[in-house]
């Protein structure tokens, strides 16, 4: 599963490195939405902007609130509505919609995009951009890690939960170390002591029985006596399918004893006895049955009047 997520993820980022986005309405907001959206986000988020055209905004009289109207909508009715009220905080960073497209999907709605046009905002604002929808949706800069992590670090955690908090730490050292050489340097030492220490670890399992880590300075201990080796039994053999090894059919330039083998003489070719009869001596010709002459048969005979 996490190896799936991971060629999953990989695949994604490399399409939206190389993907060329097109600009269909031309506002700043869609320049802006190319910038930092990924490839597939920005292809929703492009299709709101352009659907957001259909929309009058018109400000209530209470600041803050917005009406968004659908203007021509003749057979088309927007989710059966043709008027929203969209809403905003006082420092207009984060905006709420009637359609609730935001809490669901994590990318501003169609009216939210109108207000935002409407009123000459050059840039989304941060409370509309959810970061696992960016492009740097796995950098690790963010001061706020290091508190995220702490804070889930629980002891129940399983095994994909530990991978992706080990993972996150890791690709924060990377990005930290590969800013100058005596970072690196003390990225790598803090590795080699990392692993050293992980190397020296004692796990107790669940069942109580206590066992060296990865690694161990005592080999022969690791191993254990030789009493021990010798009462170990040989694994289970599990027959495979099909014939034997040893029992199959083997051509002749592997069999040991094919260049041994005397070669078959070739049969004769059997023949007629009726078209030997001629060459034969000792046997009469045939004759009509008929009238009794040699060099016919009854068929030719001049006496079958049949």
């Amino acid at each position: 599963m996490i190896a799936d997520s991971d060629a999953d993820e990989g695949k994604e980022e490399h399409a939206t490195k190389q993907a060329h986005r097109s600009l269909r309405v031309g506002v700043p907001l869609e320049l802006h939405a190319a910038q930092v959206y990924t490839r597939a986000m920005y292809e929703r988020v492009s299709k709101e902007l352009f659907k957001s055209g259909k929309f009058a905004c018109a400000d209530e009289p209470e600041a803050g609130n917005y009406r968004v109207i659908l203007l021509d909508y003749g057979p088309y009715m927007d989710h059966g509505l043709v008027e929203y009220c969209v809403g905003s905080n006082p420092s207009a960073t984060d905006f709420f919609c009637q359609c609730k497209r935001f809490e669901h999907c994590g990318i501003p709605c169609r009216h939210i995009l109108k207000v935002l046009t409407h009123h000459g905002f050059t840039e989304i604002p941060a409370g509309l951009l959810l970061k696992r929808w960016t492009r740097e949706a796995k950098s690790v800069g963010d001061p706020k890690l290091a508190a995220v992590i702490a804070a889930q670090q629980v002891t129940d955690l399983d095994v994909a939960g530990m991978h992706t908090l080990l993972y996150a730490a890791a690709m924060e050292l990377v990005g930290l170390g590969s800013t100058s050489r005596p970072a690196f340097e003390i990225g790598m030492q803090s590795l080699s002591r990392a692993k050293q220490a992980i190397t020296s670890l004692t796990v107790i399992s669940d069942d109580g029985a206590m066992g060296s880590g990865l690694g161990s300075d005592h080999p022969t201990e690791e191993m254990g006596s030789g009493n021990e080796l010798a009462s170990a039994s040989a694994p289970p053999r599990v027959r495979s399918r099909g014939r034997p090894a040893k029992c199959r059919f083997k051509s002749p330039l592997e069999s040991p004893g094919a260049s041994k083998r005397k070669e078959a003489q070739p049969m004769g070719v059997r023949h007629s006895k009726r078209l030997n009869a001629s060459s034969r001596s000792n046997v009469a010709e045939g004759k009509c049955r008929l009238c009794g002459s040699d060099g016919h048969y009854a068929n030719a005979c001049p006496e079958n009047t049949v």
